[in-house]
């Protein structure tokens, strides 16, 4: 906004140069300070489009001068018939023709010759082309600022100039006219319906023909569908769409987005792989993300995305070098176009940190990230929930309250509450948060794996059963993303432990396969169903070798290889007559429930070691048997 006004000065201001030619200096003390002002209005303009302006390397001198002509024409055009209108005009160098250069040459130089040759005779014709000439000199791209060929808003005081000499040369042309009639006054009144009848013609088709636009600019994605519609190659209105789809969740009308023009920036690539990350494509996301830091190594969102992929999949050597470098890059000066930026790469950077275990530096990043954006509620929410992993619950508490007091009908701040105040042991506190998110928003998984808990640890079972269904209902509407197959998982897996607590065995099982098939690493999907079918009575249900394959997926995954999935793994060998790896195993449990002190997990699992060493599978009833024994 600072730029336009100081812009709007400089017309006005290199007027008074004119003036002060045609003075010939007679009055130089006086304009003296107009001309410093000017000179000041020019270097803020320059300044506060720093990053903006383009280098001669990017757009050569005689190509820029060639888009002037160009532009000059296409402002004089639309001055008159204003049609396809544009929020962003992107540079076509290829569309540059040599006829479109002569004819533009032809054009501004003709009418400047008329105009001159007129000036005697008459003046205003000189004074308003020069108007407009002078007026779009600033911003007609001989500095180039951004990424534009042209701008509608620059032409507004501009134009005034081509009215002006419009106006009086149709005045002086009917003045002429009449001189020459006899009857003047019936052409004088002819001449006043007309006009009237003419302004009310022109008044009305431009009140409709806004309102038509003004209908497809009510939403916020309207004038850019528009300028796509103008212009297919827009490539500024495809990178803004594609931005607002993704987080409006549209993955794959954003992906559509950033295919629709062949532009080498780096920013379509990280558009595109955050897209394919969401809808579970990891590796096409990877290959796209390096893609963009070929193109652009500065750029610190990419390598900040893509260090959190590489920490996700246990790469934690690769993680710590691009985080690394993602930091690095942040101390660069951040382009205008990139402004909101640093906060996005800080939260990048706060993740990576955590699934490497670095909690506290996690907490530095969030807490910068914050900063910058302290209105970012999901900024906040990783901020609580990074304390939350540190104990830090009272603070994580007054943090998301303040989200919901700002914020009452945001849903996602409601259910992060519920999961503080459920660890802080304020159970009932917890409930009524987690159900006031889920009122706002019935597909909030996560509130319900969370109250599900909590009825489930007071014993209302059949509440947190139809908390997880309908939670699941939502959840199989929506599209799949890789968001939605994961929560699947963690839904399914918890109604199956549901279902199992009710004895409903084969409703267990069928959740846990579903878990499993919508998150193949879902670690508690795969240890309980191996559980079920290496320990279950009816011979029907026991399934070793399968019981074996999940049991052993289960401790190659993050959290596996504690008692608990080496318990069930030494159960899946029993059951499958791998007798000595069956003991060895459970020997291996056994001395991680020793060593963290679980007295009852070390009891069943000598019960367990014990069996095995009589080559006995572990078949629950008996467990339980030989445990009310002991």
């Amino acid at each position: 906004k600072g730029g336009d006004f100081a812009r709007t000065v400089e017309q006005q201001l290199l007027f008074s140069w004119v003036e002060l030619i045609r003075v010939a200096f007679r009055q130089f003390p006086d304009k003296l300070p107009f001309a410093l002002v000017s000179v000041l209005a020019a270097l803020i303009t320059v300044s506060s489009q720093t990053n903006a302006i383009q280098s001669s390397d990017v757009f050569a001198v005689l190509l820029r001068l060639v888009n002037v002509c160009i532009s000059y024409c296409r402002y004089l055009v639309g001055t008159f018939w204003p049609a396809e209108l544009s929020i962003f005009y992107p540079i076509h160098w290829y569309s540059i023709t040599p006829t479109s250069v002569i004819t533009s040459i032809f054009v501004i130089g003709t009418v400047s010759i008329l105009v001159c040759w007129n000036a005697g005779r008459r003046p205003y014709l000189l004074t308003g082309w020069f108007w407009f000439l002078i007026s779009m000199l600033p911003v007609i791209g001989i500095v180039h600022v951004g990424a534009q060929s042209m701008a509608d808003r620059y032409l507004y005081n501009a134009s005034f100039g081509v009215f002006l000499a419009v106006v009086w040369l149709v005045s002086e042309a009917l003045t002429g006219s009449l001189r020459n009639l006899a009857d003047k006054r019936v052409l004088l009144q002819t001449l006043q319906i007309g006009g009237v009848a003419a302004v009310l013609i022109l008044g009305a088709t431009i009140t409709v023909t806004t309102y038509r636009r003004c209908v497809r600019w009510q939403t916020e994605l309207g004038p850019f569908y528009e300028a796509i519609d103008h212009d297919p190659t827009n490539w500024m209105a495809h990178l803004i769409v594609a931005e607002k789809l993704l987080e409006q969740g549209r993955y794959e009308s954003a992906i559509e987005h950033t295919q629709a023009v062949t532009q080498e920036d780096s920013r379509f690539y990280v558009l595109h792989a955050f897209a394919c990350r969401e809808l579970g494509n990891s590796a096409e996301a990877k290959k796209l993300l390096k893609q963009a830091i070929e193109l652009s190594p500065d750029n610190a969102l990419a390598l900040s995305m893509l260090a959190v992929i590489h920490a996700e999949s246990d790469q934690a050597t690769e993680a710590k070098t691009l985080l690394e470098l993602a930091e690095q890059k942040l101390k660069l000066p951040v382009n205008q176009l990139q402004a909101r930026t640093p906060p996005i790469v800080l939260r990048n950077c706060g993740v990576t940190l955590l699934q490497l275990g670095r909690t506290q530096e996690a907490i530095q990043r969030f807490e910068a990230a914050v900063s910058l954006d302290h209105r970012n509620a999901d900024l906040v929410r990783d901020l609580a929930g990074a304390e939350l992993q540190v104990e830090l619950i009272d603070r994580a508490i007054e943090r998301v309250q303040a989200l919901t007091t700002t914020s009452p009908n945001d849903s996602a701040s409601y259910s992060f509450l519920g999961l503080a105040l459920q660890k802080a042991g304020r159970h009932v506190e917890a409930e009524q948060s987690l159900r006031r998110a889920l009122e706002l928003e019935p597909a909030q998984p996560h509130a319900s794996l969370q109250l599900a808990d909590i009825l489930l640890s007071s014993g209302r079972i059949d509440e947190a059963k139809k908390a997880l269904q309908d939670s699941l209902s939502h959840l199989y509407s929506r599209k799949v993303t890789r968001e939605t197959q994961q929560w699947k998982g963690e839904l399914n897996s918890q109604l199956g432990d549901v279902l199992l607590a009710k004895k409903d065995l084969s409703g267990a099982i069928r959740h846990y396969q579903a878990a499993i098939e919508s998150t193949p690493d879902q670690f508690s999907a795969n240890n309980n169903l191996a559980w079920l079918l290496a320990t279950e009575p009816d011979p029907t249900v026991r399934d070793p070798e399968k019981a074996i394959q999940l049991a052993e997926h289960a401790n190659a995954l993050p959290g596996g290889q504690d008692k608990g999935s080496l318990g069930t793994l030494a159960a899946a060998y029993a059951a499958a007559g791998r007798i000595d790896e069956a003991i060895r195993t459970a020997e291996q449990a056994l001395s991680l429930a020793e060593a963290k002190g679980d007295a009852a997990s070390a009891a069943q699992l000598r019960v367990q070691r014990e069996l095995h060493r009589q080559g006995k599978p572990l078949i629950e009833s008996v467990l339980k048997a030989t445990e009310e024994k002991d």
